[in-house]
């Protein structure tokens, strides 16, 4: 909305306009209408032109601080002691008018001269890189300044924060703008815009009249009052939603300040979601987001303790999983390592991990809870033995139907049997002993052997890939240690890791440290490997190349019928992880600005678990039980959950029929929230929690 008025001023009797608008989307239809009557239009650094992930303003220089103080402590200790370092910290306070340079002089004033100019250039770097890190251009403001190039106007910004004009020169750099043909810095004036010097500085220095001026800002009396004194034109975006926005970031970083269980909460609350609409790409964003981008966060942080220099993400969870790694790596390494993405899979290892045979030890890795094992055959099928040549072996042993599936201590007995028959030993020797050949030619052609050190990637539970290559190349003298971080581990008996070759984080989760807090993803594994996997087939094996050696991996056949139903659900599982790249875009501005670690936010992040994978609600358990995916279990099953769906009030009238199902569901919290019991949402986890 447009308003015409007349201004006395110093300069003329002007007659000025003033334009009000509700969010920064009104912007161009209502500033082009009027933009003939104007020569230079004048924005706002903060707020109009860059909206900021951290709110208020003097909370980076917090941060700031916080950074410098710890790098005093690991590089400089020895020269400080730590009440020097707290009082360093307590004189980085920005005042608006002060310019970033003197304010770094004088929190320098103190300490010893031959550090002074180091320190101080430290501090002015690191504030400038935790500044650019909280910014991104609000919505709109881009496609504006071309409109306004377009018409030839000439775009000048105004900021009134403690940054001077060669300050602001390096954050439009660094964010890659390039639209403005001037600068004008009340940090070089030390002045503010309530005080009309910043105003005058920009009349005088384009040497234009007042009222060929449009200026863009955000606050009633110093966007709008002032520059109207001096006859200048003015847009006033009077934005609730964005003054609401602001004070919660305000709020949760007052929070986080004040409790460091809420650093989670400050980092995934100052997100900017997008009204997307559709709800797995809302899920992605909300939910795997935070969860996948703390598990890598772990992870760089643990590759960066032990100076590991190459990553190998395990097929398939390992692909999306390099993906965040990549993006947020930069920002940790110098010299970022090198990272690998390897077709290592239960299915293409399994084979080689029995060259000594297969022993009842190594039959049991397999999970025999799963209500789809189809006993001898998904252990023969899963070690990629021809199950069709131990037919009579198996009557034999008392298994006429090699398909029965194995429960109890009788059915583990005749497993024992059947494993430790010499003929089957031999045979199995016989057919692993090539096809170890080519698993050590894959690890070679990746560089996997000859590393004093090097980390496996993967969503985890029971690390079965990493017993499974330590068990096929364990023996190498050059075999490297592995350091297993997972986003879950859980320790089982039938898996034994030598220590001396490998060490294993369960990073979110861990069954070796009873954290109830924590153990929200035990409650629904498969969701996960869901929500991560690759859009490529499993991998079923390696082949050599006659010509060229190389080694290949082989894959479940595109047709088969778990293979089809995946590419089905491939656009849905698209949808997810974009939401989840789009969280870790905005994540590693945040983290970079604020130096929170794994260990800040994991503690919100672990009730953010607890929240939709105990609690989900009706139409999340509905919405994650439509998913789908190939289950790597030696047969071509489905890992199909729409069965364990209870919906209606009519269900909940059949008390018995619900236990029921719920005692054999995937995922028990999910099934009573399909049906909307809540209450036995929370008797369930008080369940848990006992047997805990």
């Amino acid at each position: 909305m447009t308003y015409e008025h007349l201004w006395q001023s110093e300069f003329t009797n002007t007659a000025v306009f003033s334009i009000l608008v509700q969010s920064h989307n009104q912007l161009s239809e209502e500033v082009l209408g009027v933009i003939s009557r104007i020569e230079i239009v004048s924005i706002n650094l903060k707020d109009v032109f860059f909206g900021s992930y951290i709110e208020p303003l003097n909370a980076i220089s917090r941060f700031t601080a916080k950074k410098i103080r710890r790098l005093l402590k690991e590089d400089l200790g020895p020269k400080f002691s730590e009440s020097q370092r707290r009082e360093l910290e307590d004189k980085l306070e920005y005042p608006s008018t002060d310019s970033l340079t003197d304010i770094a002089a004088r929190a320098v004033s103190s300490i010893a001269p031959d550090l002074q100019q180091h320190v101080a250039e430290l501090i002015v770097r690191y504030e400038l890189e935790s500044f650019c890190d909280s910014l991104y251009v609000n919505a709109g403001m881009q496609e504006f300044m071309r409109e306004l190039k377009k018409r030839n106007k000439r775009c000048v910004l105004l900021s009134d924060i403690h940054l001077s004009k060669s300050h602001l020169s390096y954050v439009l750099n660094r964010k890659a703008v390039t639209c403005f043909d001037a600068i004008y810095a009340g940090a070089d004036l030390g002045a503010d815009k309530s005080s009309e010097a910043l105003f005058r500085s920009l009349l005088l220095g384009e040497n234009v009249p007042p009222q060929s001026v449009l200026h863009i800002g955000t606050d009633q009396a110093n966007d709008f009052h002032v520059p109207s004194r001096l006859g200048l034109n003015t847009v006033l975006i009077a934005d609730p939603l964005l003054k609401a926005k602001k004070k919660v970031r305000a709020t949760y970083c007052d929070m986080s300040a004040a409790n460091p269980y809420w650093r989670g909460m400050h980092v995934i609350g100052s997100t900017i979601p997008p009204q997307s609409g559709d709800f797995y790409y809302d899920y992605g964003f909300s939910f795997f987001g935070p969860v996948f981008c703390t598990y890598i966060l772990g992870a760089l942080e643990i590759v960066q303790k032990y100076g590991i220099r190459d990553i190998y993400f395990l097929a398939r969870e390992g692909k999306f999983f390099q993906q965040l790694f990549e993006l947020l790596a930069p920002d940790f390494f110098r010299d970022i390592p090198r990272s690998h993405y390897v077709y290592l899979s239960r299915r293409s290892v399994a084979l080689a991990s029995i060259h000594e045979g297969l022993t009842f030890e190594k039959a049991i890795i397999l999970p025999f809870d799963n209500p789809k094992q189809q006993g001898l055959y998904s252990i023969l099928q899963a070690f990629g033995l021809p199950w069709e040549e131990f037919v009579e072996k198996a009557a034999y042993y008392g298994l006429p139907d090699i398909r029965k599936p194995l429960w109890g201590h009788e059915d583990m007995a005749i497993l024992r049997a059947f494993c430790s028959d010499a003929e089957f030993t031999r045979r199995v020797i016989e057919l692993s002993a090539p096809y170890r050949g080519l698993v050590e030619k894959y690890l070679t052609q990746e560089g996997f052997f000859g590393k004093a050190h090097v980390a496996f990637v993967d969503v985890g539970w029971l690390a079965t890939i990493q017993k499974l290559v330590g068990d096929a190349c364990g023996k190498r003298n050059d075999y490297p240690h592995v350091y297993g971080l997972y986003m879950g581990f859980r320790e089982a008996a039938s898996h034994r890791f030598d220590p001396e070759k490998n060490t294993l984080f369960g990073l979110l989760c861990d069954n070796r440290v009873p954290e109830p807090q924590f153990d929200g993803p035990f409650h629904f594994l498969q969701v996960f490997e869901q929500a991560a996997r690759a859009f490529h087939p499993t991998a079923t094996g390696f082949v050599e190349d006659p010509v060229t050696g190389a080694i290949t991996p082989t894959f479940k056949s595109e047709s088969a019928p778990d293979r089809l139903i995946e590419l089905r659900q491939d656009p849905v599982i698209r949808e997810l992880q974009q939401g989840v790249i789009d969280f870790t875009l905005q994540f590693r501005s945040i983290i970079k600005s604020t130096a929170y670690t794994f260990s800040d936010i994991k503690p919100f992040v672990g009730t953010l678990m607890e929240r939709h994978l105990v609690f989900p609600t009706a139409e999340e358990a509905d919405r994650i039980m439509n998913l789908k995916h190939s289950e790597d279990f030696g047969t071509d099953n489905v890992m199909d959950w729409t069965g364990n769906r209870t919906r209606g009030l009519r269900s909940i009238l059949k008390p018995r029929t619900l236990w029921r199902n719920i005692r054999g569901s995937y995922w028990p919290a999910g099934t009573a929230g399909s049906a909307g019991a809540h209450l036995l949402q929370y008797l369930l986890r008080v369940r848990d929690l006992l047997k805990s």
